[in-house]
């Protein structure tokens, strides 16, 4: 687990979250009403909040899911902030700034997301859903290999005495060779010997 409030990602969202508060202390709230001034500063907060939890998760899997939530809280923002800027709440120049903060910080979260799906993709942790696929080709194709090399080894040809199938017996009945004592017949003529036939 490492210490949060060493990561740049997490001290930018609070600035971010700082810039937040001070715009709308500069709004009267009949301009802007309660609702979208609560909205905007819960996302800012949401930010850094769900990096630092985040941070104290073991598994990449988790890590991976609250960064997820502070990108989504991120978007939410800037729309926030877009709609403030469109009416002219605030100083244009002041919203344009924060803006590019955000931007930078969604760049910095991305980041992140990336370095935790590239060790979910090698293995080192259990994947994310969606975004450790190519951890599952990996054992797809690790699996298709086992079962080529065991096919191929079945084709193998078997070591002598080793088990085998072999075809029927056949059931064609064989007759004697003749012997010098046929006389010159022909020993296919013969009619094969009788279950009671005795020696001529």
């Amino acid at each position: 687990m490492r210490d949060f409030k060493k990561l740049e990602v997490w001290q930018l969202g609070m600035e971010i979250a700082d810039q937040v508060f001070e715009i709308f202390d500069t709004i009267p709230w009949q301009q802007a009403g309660n609702k979208i001034r609560d909205q905007a500063t819960d996302a800012a907060c949401s930010i850094p909040s769900n990096i630092a939890e985040g941070s104290s998760r073991r598994s990449e899997k988790e890590k991976y899911r609250y960064y997820e939530f502070a990108l989504g809280s991120s978007f939410e923002l800037q729309t926030r902030m877009l709609v403030i800027q469109r009416r002219k709440y605030a100083d244009s120049e002041v919203i344009e700034r924060l803006l590019q903060k955000i931007e930078l910080e969604q760049k910095k979260i991305g980041a992140f997301m990336n370095a935790l799906d590239a060790e979910c993709a090698i293995g080192l942790w259990l994947p994310a859903g969606s975004s450790c696929s190519v951890l599952v080709s990996v054992v797809v194709c690790t699996t298709i290999g086992r079962s080529n090399e065991q096919l191929a080894s079945s084709q193998k040809p078997r070591a002598k005495g080793a088990f085998a199938l072999t075809s029927p017996p056949s059931r064609t009945r064989s007759y004697p060779r003749p012997t010098s004592s046929d006389n010159g017949r022909s020993w296919l003529s013969r009619s094969p010997p009788g279950p009671n036939s005795g020696s001529s």
